[in-house]
């Protein structure tokens, strides 16, 4: 079924270029893009066969990933409130109340939602703090192509914030008494 021939036009780096030209009187490029074109359709549309091919599984697989990533999400969670409640056993005064009350690293903007990481690396006063948390797990602190970490990071920074915050809420009123 040849119909209509649908004609490309295919750009290739001149070093290539060069190369393929002593083989110029054997070279069909015409030739060569079809072959291999057909090889990549071809494990293109094997993949998607497999992909299609779990079909009724599909529903217990997403919610099996789903369980997980809620499992993952509270682990993060607890993980950084437990980082939190400690930091706030041993932290000094001023950290520990601009901490509580006027930390807020989590955007508010709906076009960048999340965290970015210079936040936390330029803050005044919590700096020393977050670079050990960096260090302590170098793993979890990555970034995202926009600058922002990643989710597990975030999460992790919410549950943190969250314990600093219950630990000054408990201490505070004796402090001031």
């Amino acid at each position: 079924m040849r119909g209509c021939v649908k004609r490309v036009t295919v750009s290739i780096p001149p070093e290539l270029a060069a190369r393929a030209e002593k083989w110029s009187d054997n070279l069909s490029p015409s030739r060569i893009y079809q072959e291999a074109l057909e090889v990549w359709v071809t494990k293109k549309e094997a993949l998607a066969e497999r992909v299609k091919g779990a079909g009724a599984d599909m529903a217990a697989i997403v919610e099996r990933l789903k369980a997980q990533k809620m499992q993952t999400v509270h682990d993060f969670y607890d993980e950084g409130q437990e980082e939190g409640a400690a930091w706030a056993r041993t932290a000094d005064y001023r950290e520990f109340q601009y901490a509580a009350q006027d930390f807020y690293p989590f955007s508010r903007s709906k076009r960048k939602p999340g965290v970015d990481k210079t936040v936390l690396e330029e803050d005044r006063l919590l700096r020393e703090t977050f670079q050990a948390l960096f260090d302590k797990r170098p793993d979890l602190w990555r970034v995202d192509h926009k600058g922002l970490l990643i989710y597990e990071a975030e999460t992790f920074l919410k549950g943190w914030h969250e314990a600093v915050k219950a630990f000054w809420e408990a201490v505070a009123p004796q402090i001031d008494a």
